[in-house]
């Protein structure tokens, strides 16, 4: 996760929520004329279910505006409307098999109507129905398939991830490979997979990640001695193991969320942590700029939003190899420990809090890191580029 469950703001001028809205979708006003136009679908956004995936697509949807081509997003409300409770269209697992396929099919004929050059989406189910007549690229953000053989090695979650769950989802992944032009995947675990068990080939296969505001998220004169947690206070985060390590933890903990049961604020507050709720990015950048490190103790991730936030304000991670994905490189830009160990997490996060030169050095690398791979106009060119070779064929 990252701060991707946190709400920003509108971006001016260019945003993927202008004030006039249609049936048809949302409209990011392009700055040059006969543009190329892209229908994105990301059936969450506007809706406050909102995770690290939504946020990087309207991120991405924003840049690519700015850089001239006309975008619409469709999402739930905006040009898919679809007559089924919410909890199958917003319910995690449920929603990919039950809404996301008919959202896709819909979205994509309307694209096809409407007079699109491509359709770009950000999740591998919303493909499975319909084989469109124009270009179709999917960023992989997860690939469910993965992560149920991934969680059934490990022997986490057995009942969620079984084989009578896997199937339906299996099914509808493969159904989607064929109607995809190109996959982006933002990490290597995702594309090494594609390649391997799907047999994919490479040449379909584009990793790009997840980029990051350099110019929000910088590094800061003013340090605390202090620990940022930023995400849902879940199992999955890590948030219980944070919890067991706190009372090991030589310095404050803050916490920024947008999820916590009671029981764990109770259990937060009475460890001595400061939760905060739902700040935008324009108040979590300084925050997280005046911490002396992130820790993100994840057992289920891909690629953390917050991890890249924190390389660019140049702060060090404490981490997970499931957080780290190709982000964090042990003892490098941080610190990779084993996922549900709290006396493992407590020993790296006391040894940067120990050894202020190390968390500098390890900060100043991740900046660097982020600067030059992450920056969001950095991943704009590589998208940019993937529409150009696709369109290319297309006489556009």
């Amino acid at each position: 996760m990252g701060s991707g469950l946190l709400r920003s703001p509108p971006r001016a001028k260019i945003s993927p929520f202008p004030s006039e809205r249609t049936d048809k979708g949302m409209v990011i006003i392009p700055s040059r004329r006969n543009p190329i136009r892209v229908a994105f679908v990301d059936c969450l956004l506007g809706t406050g279910k909102e995770g690290g995936a939504d946020v990087a697509t309207r991120e991405l949807a924003g840049r690519l505006a700015e850089r001239g081509l006309f975008i619409r997003v469709f999402a739930y409300g905006q040009g898919i409307d679809l007559r089924m409770p919410s909890f199958l269209r917003t319910a995690p697992l449920v929603r990919e098999l039950t809404a996301f396929p008919l959202a896709g099919k819909r979205a994509m004929r309307l694209a096809e109507a409407y007079g699109f050059h491509l359709v770009h989406l950000n999740s591998l189910p919303l493909a499975s129905l319909y084989r469109s007549s124009l270009p179709v690229v999917v960023t992989l953000h997860n690939i469910q398939s993965q992560k149920f053989s991934r969680h059934g090695e490990r022997g986490r979650l057995p009942l969620l991830y079984n084989p009578l769950v896997r199937a339906p989802f299996h099914f509808l992944e493969n159904r989607s490979l064929t109607n995809v032009d190109r996959f982006l995947p933002v990490n290597r675990s995702m594309q090494e997979f594609l390649h391997r068990e799907w047999c994919v080939p490479e040449e379909r296969i584009t990793r790009i990640p997840n980029g990051v505001d350099t110019a929000l998220f910088r590094p800061s004169s003013r340090r605390n001695r202090r620990v940022i947690f930023v995400g849902r206070a879940t199992p999955p985060k890590g948030f219980p193991d944070l919890l067991r390590a706190a009372p090991a933890i030589q310095a404050p903990i803050l916490v920024v969320t947008t999820k916590m049961s009671r029981r764990a604020a109770a259990r937060a507050r009475g460890a001595g942590m400061e939760v905060r709720f739902d700040l935008s990015h324009a108040e979590l950048a300084p925050e997280m700029a005046a911490s002396t490190l992130l820790v993100l103790p994840s057992w289920d991730e891909e690629q953390p939003l917050v991890i890249l936030e924190a390389m660019a304000c140049g702060i060090p991670v404490v981490t997970t190899p499931e957080g780290a994905s190709d982000l964090v490189e042990d003892g490098v830009n941080g610190l990779v420990v084993p996922a549900g160990n709290p006396r493992a997490l407590a020993e790296a996060v006391n040894r940067l809090l120990e050894d202020p030169v190390l968390a500098a050095s390890m900060g100043e690398a991740g900046r660097s890191l982020a600067e030059e791979k992450y920056a969001w106009d950095k991943v704009v060119e590589r998208v940019m580029a993937v529409y150009d070779d696709l369109l290319a064929g297309r006489g556009r």
